[in-house]
């Protein structure tokens, strides 16, 4: 997913984590914490956050840079 400016690109991948890339393809951070597949990513509308989901049945916030805020189980 694109980020609401279209400067930094977000993907899930199936070896549990998410990374975060510039437009260029330049990886910026690799987002780990999941047990499981991440099967999506997205950022907040404001671009500061970004919330990924995962098989291991939590979610997980982070800030725009990738570090974690929050895991939400349940």
């Amino acid at each position: 997913a694109f980020s609401p400016d279209g400067s930094r690109i977000i993907t899930a991948s199936s070896d549990g984590t998410a990374r975060l890339w510039d437009t260029q393809g330049k990886p910026l951070a690799e987002l780990k914490g999941h047990s499981d597949s991440v099967n999506h990513a997205a950022f907040s509308p404001d671009g500061s956050r970004i919330v990924t989901a995962s098989d291991d049945g939590t979610a997980r916030l982070w800030d725009a840079q990738g570090k974690p805020l929050a895991e939400l189980k349940g």
